[in-house]
């Protein structure tokens, strides 16, 4: 049986010859004019060409390799070019390397694939890549950079190797998984580091009421304390923690241009809605119950070729104070210290739209992110604003405010709230009065 051979199982190659013949009855009932040679010679051509091997269904290609370790590496030896993360573009038939880069560089990139790990040299044929700084770099050093390197039909590849200036890095391919979710929230670098657990408690705890399925958190640098909250919450299910350590500083607020792009690729084909924001902002609707709500009737009437949907800022100057007058649930949150139920003077105008906006976006529909804006929708998609009277960002933080407003809206999640947060630190073993 050489023609076996690429198969390197005796029972695998017995079950192809089974298949085999049941095609070749099959044929024969229907009476096709087809030679079952040809089908077998084609089959196994496919293998040989494909570098498959059948030892274990892990050895196949597949657009399901999951499990990828991501990390920080150079190039080569070079400071010029950093390279973090490769995913697998299904529509685009594409792999997409997310990195950083020295904002003048200007380089041919290569990419190499390998299907397998005994590929062999001569079977992998360079393509020519395409680097492409993110406009979005605060005049730092360095931006957030997207390498696009386009796929050979009929290969699904395990690595890409992608080479600057005769220098080299190999990165591992994350494809979509079996994972399906509507809406993730994806935070910026933890860094300080940061030591303020009921803030991360708050956050997840008021965005599971408002729609979230799952968020990715990027840890520089946590206190032990808040791994044990960010801990619980991976043991749940609903938290991906993301090691971020960067190679370079001169780079705007800890590589968050980066990170933005990291999570819009891992999530294309996972997510529905991805929602991209720090710790201290809210995207509140203010005319339904949730994200879900919010977004079908927004869909509904006439933005269904939206891209992602812009929320104008709202500042809760901490400045103003707290304002417990007539709350009902005050002693609580005073004692959860909960900053979202406690503030509640608002400055009385919006910003405009792309200044301090965060989003909710369509992953699928989106190729390059901003911090408060896209920078580029895939065509025929665009960016649309959502009214303030619909839905708002509730951002809350110190700033310069001219006049101000009572908005207690939010304050209508204070009894589910208070008992989520109440049970989460119960369950990580913390009092509401311990001192964090």
């Amino acid at each position: 049986m050489a023609f076996c051979s690429p198969f390197k199982s005796i029972w695998v190659c017995f079950a192809i010859i089974l298949s085999i013949s049941i095609i070749m009855n099959v044929l024969y009932f229907f009476q096709e004019d087809i030679k079952i040679a040809d089908v077998v010679s084609k089959y196994l051509r496919f293998a040989r060409d494909n570098k498959t091997t059948f030892e274990t269904c892990a050895n196949a290609p597949s657009p399901r390799i999951q499990s990828v370790t991501q990390s920080w590496q150079p190039v080569g030896n070079r400071s010029d070019v950093f390279v973090f993360s490769a995913y697998f573009n299904k529509e685009k038939k594409a792999v997409q390397i997310v990195g950083i880069a020295l904002l003048n560089v200007k380089v041919d990139c290569i990419c190499t694939f390998t299907t397998s790990a005994t590929a062999a040299d001569e079977d992998r044929k360079p393509v020519q890549g395409l680097l492409e700084i993110v406009p979005e770099h605060h005049s730092r050093r360095y931006s957030a950079m997207v390498i696009r390197c386009p796929v050979p039909e009929h290969i699904w590849p395990v690595t890409v190797n992608v080479t600057v200036r005769n220098a080299t890095a190999s990165l591992n391919i994350t494809y979509a998984s079996s994972e399906r979710y509507n809406f993730s929230v994806c935070v910026p670098a933890l860094f300080g580091p940061f030591k303020n657990p009921k803030s991360i408690i708050e956050m997840v705890e008021l965005d599971l009421l408002l729609g979230a399925d799952r968020f990715v958190f990027y840890n520089e640098s946590i206190t032990p304390l808040v791994n044990t909250v960010l801990e619980h919450y991976t043991k749940k299910g609903i938290v991906k923690i993301i090691p971020w350590n960067l190679p370079v500083r001169n780079i705007h607020y800890h590589g968050q241009l980066a990170s933005i792009q990291d999570c819009l690729y891992a999530n294309k084909g996972k997510s529905k809605f991805l929602i991209l924001k720090d710790l201290d902002e809210f995207v509140v609707p203010h005319k339904h119950e949730n994200w879900h709500e919010l977004l079908q009737s927004v869909n509904d009437s006439k933005h269904t070729n939206a891209s992602a949907y812009l929320f104008r800022n709202a500042f809760f100057n901490l400045d103003f104070g707290v304002d417990v007058n007539g709350y009902e649930r005050k002693s609580d949150s005073q004692l959860l210290h909960l900053v979202s139920m406690l503030y509640v003077w608002r400055d009385k105008s919006f910003l405009p739209a792309r200044q301090r906006s965060k989003m909710i976006v369509l992953p699928d529909r989106v190729e390059i992110l901003g911090i408060h804006f896209i920078w580029k929708s895939v065509q025929g998609f665009k960016e649309v604003t959502i009214e303030p009277n619909v839905a708002f960002l509730h951002h809350y933080r110190k700033w310069k405010t001219k006049t101000k407003v009572k908005d207690g809206f939010m304050r209508k999640y204070a009894d589910r709230l208070i008992q989520n947060v109440n049970r989460t630190l119960s369950l990580i073993g913390l009092s509401n009065t311990t001192g964090i």
